[in-house]
């Protein structure tokens, strides 16, 4: 199988668009492309319903859009062991910069916002470095630093009006002939590939744990397992984890902090295909903000209900889950779900 247009158009910077066929839809695409480097899947998969009372969907819709890329044509990568970190991050930035620069390409109307660019993995010690501060010392991974890719075609889709596209926007190439050369190229490239065997869907895939050896245990943070599920260990024991707690409280008591997050790692040696623990994680936990990453020796599969930030033009939106309810179109339910989060001992703590 490969995936279809209804119809293709050029734009004036010579950039190449194709609409889908609605029977291609966003985690089709991802599994046609899980095969190639550093596939990133931004994806909505769970979408906001429409209000009971209404039928429409309120204005701060979750899920509505959602992205697939894969081989990128320039890479940046900052690996976990990297030398000198604050002089690397600088240099980091003034390649996104010359790079943003170069390539940059005008936003084509009525698509969804990500048309192609930069995406990936920015660490927090990467902004410890960039504000010239040590980062708090953290457990063992392999996860790179920063893992960033210039995507010049991207699948785009708009869950509200049940649309998707191609874009391919023909950089590196330069002037309007070469552009359109370059774009339809990778177009047609992108279009051709078929679904590998390896990544067809493969009903009630469950992984299978692994033995793990007296050395394992040993040798890596993750020594502590749990009660209900050896095969998963932690980086804490019960007891550490404990004294993490009343530390936090202790903090907050004494006007240090107001809020404590805390994390444990897990850890299962498991032998399984990632795009099929994404694709069951996906079935079970959908979240409108999931997501899969192949940032080279790791790959970030994700499922999370919140969104970070949002930043369109001068205005940053971020939605949390801690302590908020939801906003619905009913003034009544906001009312008390308002007086319900105002007594919450929970959420006032």
């Amino acid at each position: 199988m490969t995936l279809s247009i209804t119809r293709s158009w050029s734009t004036a910077s010579g950039a190449m668009v194709g609409h889908l066929t609605h029977d291609v839809d966003a985690f089709t695409v991802f599994q046609h492309l899980a095969t190639l480097p550093h596939v990133l899947f931004l994806d909505s998969a769970r979408r906001d319903a429409p209000d009971s009372h209404t039928g429409t969907i309120g204005t701060l819709q979750l899920g509505k859009y959602s992205f697939v890329a894969a081989d990128p044509i320039y890479s940046i990568t900052l690996p976990r062991n990297t030398n000198n970190l604050s002089a690397s991050v600088f240099h980091c930035f003034k390649t996104i910069r010359k790079l943003l620069r170069d390539l940059s390409c005008p936003t084509i109307p009525g698509l969804p916002p990500f048309q192609g660019g930069i995406a990936g993995l920015w660490s927090y010690e990467c902004g410890f470095a960039g504000l010239d501060l040590s980062p708090p010392t953290c457990c063992e991974t392999v996860t790179p630093l920063a893992s960033l890719h210039v995507y010049d075609v991207v699948f785009a889709f708009d869950h509200a009006t049940d649309d998707g596209w191609i874009i391919s926007q023909g950089v590196p190439a330069r002037g309007l002939v070469a552009r359109k050369k370059q774009a339809q190229q990778r177009f047609e490239s992108m279009l051709a590939l078929e679904l590998s065997p390896s990544r067809a869907p493969v009903p009630d895939a469950i992984p299978q744990p692994k033995e793990l050896s007296s050395a394992t245990s040993t040798t890596t943070p993750w020594r502590h397992p749990l009660p209900a599920y050896p095969e998963v260990r932690s980086n804490f024991s019960r007891d550490a984890y404990v004294e993490m707690v009343k530390q936090g409280i202790e903090y907050v008591r004494a006007g240090d902090m107001f809020q404590v997050n805390l994390a444990q790692q897990m850890s299962l040696e498991s032998s399984v295909d990632p795009v099929m623990l994404y694709s069951a994680a996906r079935t079970c936990n959908p979240a409108p903000f999931a997501g899969f990453f192949d940032a080279g020796d790791t790959i970030i599969a994700s499922m999370s209900p919140e969104r970070f930030l949002r930043v369109t033009g001068q205005s940053v939106h971020m939605h949390p889950i801690k302590g908020t309810r939801r906003v619905t179109t009913s003034p009544e339910a906001n009312l008390y779900a308002a007086a319900d989060l105002g007594t919450s001992d929970k959420d006032r703590a």
